[in-house]
């Protein structure tokens, strides 16, 4: 069944609720049959006026539908413009052609395209209706149609606010407040770059900085990019917290010695290690610092020991 007859059926619902208050007629007309009380049709010509053709609905039986009631749903001309809205009875129908015989629709005739709804005399007596009714059928059907209008905008609008989230393969940047994204226990991933403490000499740089709750950091990862750090003045690396006594080490100097610095190489150190809230991750140039930016990459994966623990 073509969705405008559903709309208009449930219209005609609306409007018994509306207009009597027979929610009884209401409840009925719901759980009828369309086929038993209305046929949609779209006019095929104009035979001779006022009749018209619908080619969808030959074979019936001459008169079959005579005294049923011709309800224009839809003006093929656009814009809503009559006689989209009227209705008019039936004085004859002729089963071959499938032309239908009514009093002519003014001031536009009906034409091919149009969509026609015949509807049963039982059902239009039942709702009495009327030209003056279809009329407020129709009013009605525009609101509606208005509204859903309406909606279909704020879905447009809401979807394409989700669309500029995704990233190409589908998956939402960004769906995550920051302060869901601080919760406890939910893993978090933060990056530092850094020069190898070029022009600085021997010595350490905090990369991190613990915020607001303590944090257990479970992975790290020293990467290096383009440039080969094998052959400058320096030992190495290492990687630790900053704790005075007892720190935690997450790359040695020897795992950061120099000659397994070559270009692309990668470090890494998985584990459990608790960093309080205010202590600090380090890297530390042993013995020199390098001869150019080392452009190195570090990486951290950690879990807020509590709401609101992030990293700087």
């Amino acid at each position: 069944m073509p969705n405008w007859i559903e709309r208009l059926l449930a219209d005609i619902a609306d409007l018994i609720t509306r207009t009597k208050g027979l929610d009884d007629i209401h409840d009925d007309l719901v759980a009828v049959e369309v086929s038993q009380v209305a046929y949609a049709g779209t006019v095929t010509g104009v035979v001779a006026a006022p009749k018209f053709q619908c080619s969808g609905l030959v074979g019936h039986g001459d008169d079959y539908f005579k005294d049923f009631w011709a309800y224009v749903v839809w003006d093929a001309a656009g814009g809503g413009a009559q006689p989209q809205g009227q209705i008019l009875e039936c004085t004859g129908y002729d089963s071959a052609g499938g032309d239908f015989t009514v009093a002519a629709f003014a001031p536009n005739v009906i034409a091919a395209g149009d969509k026609v709804l015949l509807i049963h005399p039982s059902l239009a007596y039942m709702l009495n209706l009327t030209p003056t009714r279809a009329g407020y059928l129709d009013e009605l059907d525009f609101d509606l149609q208005g509204a859903l209008s309406t909606i279909a905008g704020y879905l447009d609008t809401e979807v394409g606010a989700i669309i500029t989230l995704l990233d190409t393969t589908g998956v939402v940047r960004g769906a995550r407040t920051t302060a869901a994204k601080r919760e406890a226990g939910v893993l978090q991933i933060f990056q530092k770059t850094w020069d190898g403490r070029f022009g600085s000499g021997a010595g350490s740089d905090a990369l991190f900085t613990v915020n607001a709750q303590d944090i257990i950091v479970e992975k790290l990862i020293v990467k290096m990019t383009s440039v080969d750090l094998t052959d400058d003045d320096w030992d190495g690396i290492s990687v630790e917290d900053d704790y005075a006594t007892t720190p935690h080490v997450f790359i040695d100097a020897t795992a950061g010695a120099k000659a397994n610095l070559t270009i692309n190489a990668q470090l890494a150190w998985t584990g459990a290690v608790l960093v309080d809230a205010g202590q600090a991750i380090q890297a530390t140039a042993i013995a020199d610092d390098a001869n150019e930016d080392a452009l190195i990459t570090v990486y951290i994966m950690f879990r807020a020991v509590a709401d609101g623990g992030f990293v700087t």
